[in-house]
C-alpha cells in the first residue's frame, strides 16, 4: 500500500475542525480512504484539540500534528496588526500566519526527512515546497511529488525549482492549470491535470418543479443562480453584470 503525505497550510488543521475549503476537501478525501482503502495518508497539519480528536474517526490515516508556542501566536498577531497598519487594503491578510507557517514548514521538512514516503502532495501554497529545503528532501522526493493547485500563485518566495520539478500539478479547473503553465512552462502540459470540485446536484433539484420552487425564484426575483463562482477572471466581465446578481447566503 503506497503511503502519501499530504502537506496542508500549515494554520488551518485538517480535519477540518476550524473550516477552510482545501481542508474540507482533504477531509473529503480521507473519508473516501475511509471506505476503500487504496492509500495509507499521512497528514501533516497544524495543531488543533478538536482536529486531534476527530483525526481518531480516521484509522486508516496517520496524523502529524505541528503545535507552535503561544510566543509565535503572540508574535505572528503582532505582525499582523503592524501590517494592517502600513497596508491599508488586502495585502494585509498574507502577514496573518507568517512565522507559524514558517515553524510548521520547518518542522515538516524535518519530518519528511526522517520518514520513506512513496508520494507528497502540496497543498495550494508554494511557501510550503520549502520544506524540500531541509537536508536532502528534494533529492529524496524527486520525481515523487505533486501540487494540488486551487489559486493562482503569483509568489514562490523562492521556491521556482521545487515548483518546476513536480511531477503532476492538479488543479481545480482548466483556467487555474494555466494561470500556473503560463508562469512555468517547462512544467509542460502532460504533468497538468484537472480535477473539478463537484457538486451534489440532486440537492439542489429537489425543489425543481414544485410551486416552492417557483414561489421562491419569484419571491427573490431570480433569473439565474450562480452557485459558486471560483475567480471572477474566469469570467469575461464585459458579459455580466455583476451588480445585478444576488448574494445568497
Amino acid at each position: 500500500m503506497k503511503k502519501i503525505g499530504i502537506i496542508t497550510s500549515g494554520y488551518l488543521p485538517v480535519p477540518a475542525s476550524k473550516g477552510g475549503a482545501v481542508e474540507t476537501l482533504d477531509e473529503y478525501l480521507l473519508k473516501q480512504n475511509e471506505n476503500e482503502g487504496n492509500f495509507e495518508f499521512v497528514i501533516f497539519s497544524a495543531f488543533d484539540n478538536r482536529a486531534k480528536a476527530e483525526s481518531a474517526k480516521y484509522p486508516k490515516s496517520r496524523f502529524v500534528f505541528v503545535k507552535n508556542s503561544s510566543f509565535i501566536d503572540r508574535l505572528d498577531k503582532t505582525i499582523f496588526l503592524l501590517a494592517k497598519k502600513l497596508f491599508k487594503n488586502k495585502q494585509s491578510s498574507s502577514f496573518r500566519y507568517i512565522i507559524k507557517r514558517i515553524h510548521f514548514i520547518r518542522e515538516v521538512g524535518r519530518q519528511l526527512n526522517g520518514m520513506d514516503l512513496d508520494y507528497l502532495l502540496f497543498e495550494n501554497n508554494a511557501t510550503l515546497f520549502s520544506a524540500l529545503r531541509y537536508r536532502d528532501n528534494f533529492k529524496k522526493y524527486s520525481g515523487k511529488y505533486g501540487l494540488h493547485l486551487h489559486n493562482v500563485i503569483k509568489n514562490s518566495f523562492g521556491n521556482d525549482k521545487y515548483i518546476m520539478n513536480v511531477n503532476r500539478v492538479i488543479g481545480v479547473s482548466q483556467y487555474i492549470n494555466s494561470t500556473l503553465k503560463l508562469k512555468y512552462p517547462a512544467i509542460g502540459d502532460s504533468r497538468f491535470k484537472v480535477l473539478r470540485n463537484s457538486v451534489d446536484s440532486t440537492m439542489f433539484l429537489q425543489m425543481e418543479g414544485s410551486s416552492k420552487f417557483s414561489e421562491f425564484r419569484e419571491n427573490l426575483e431570480l433569473r439565474a443562480v450562480i452557485l459558486f463562482s471560483y475567480s471572477r477572471e474566469e469570467f469575461p466581465r464585459k458579459k455580466v453584470c455583476w451588480k445585478q446578481l444576488k448574494l445568497l447566503i
